[in-house]
C-alpha cells in the first residue's frame, strides 16, 4: 500500500459527499484493470488482470517533438475521443472533472504545454471501455483493446517507453 493513497483514502473520508464518491469510484476503476487494491499507482508495464492490451510510451520524448503531439490527436480522433473524465492524483483535488483532451493536448501556458504529467492522472470514459494513465515518470499508458492498438499505429515506435 502506497503512502500517498493513504493520505488521499482519509481527506476523501473527512470530506465525504462527492470526494468518497469519486475516490470509490477510481478504486474500483483502477482495481477493474488491475487486480492491484489500495494503490493508486496503475503499474503500467505490469500484465493486466483482464488481459487488456496496453502500450506506454514516453511523454516527454514526444512532447520535446512538437509535431508528435499531432499523433496524440490522431489517437483521439479515430477513437473518437474528445472529453473524458479526469482524476488527478494531488491530495488538495479530489474532484471529478470532464476534460476536452484535444484542447488540453496542445494547451500552452506560455511556452510550455500544460498537458499534465508532474503528478499522476487518469483519463477515462464512464463504461470502463478504455483508461490513459500519465504517470510523473513522464509516461502515458493507453489500456483498451481500441484506444491501445490505435496508439501503437499512430504512435511513433521510437516513443516507445523501455
Amino acid at each position: 500500500m502506497d503512502r500517498g493513497f493513504n493520505i488521499i483514502r482519509a481527506e476523501a473520508s473527512k470530506r465525504g459527499g462527492e470526494s468518497k464518491r469519486v475516490f470509490d469510484e477510481l478504486i474500483k476503476f483502477i482495481k477493474y484493470y488491475t487486480g492491484i487494491e489500495e494503490s493508486f499507482y496503475f503499474y503500467p508495464l505490469a500484465p493486466l488482470k483482464k488481459g487488456i492490451p496496453v502500450r506506454v510510451y514516453d511523454l516527454d520524448k514526444i512532447y520535446k517533438e512538437k509535431e508528435s503531439i499531432a499523433a496524440l490527436e490522431n489517437v483521439l480522433n479515430v477513437c473518437g475521443i474528445e472529453k473524458a473524465m479526469l482524476f488527478q492524483m494531488q491530495a488538495h483535488a479530489l474532484e471529478l472533472n470532464e476534460v476536452d483532451l484535444k484542447k488540453l493536448i496542445y494547451e500552452k501556458d506560455g511556452e510550455a504545454y500544460n498537458f499534465p504529467w508532474m503528478e499522476e492522472a487518469f483519463y477515462f470514459d464512464n463504461i470502463k471501455n478504455w483508461l490513459m494513465y500519465v504517470s510523473h515518470e513522464g509516461t502515458i499508458t493507453f489500456a483498451g483493446e481500441k484506444l491501445a492498438k490505435t496508439a501503437e499505429e499512430f504512435i511513433d515506435e521510437k516513443y516507445k517507453a523501455m
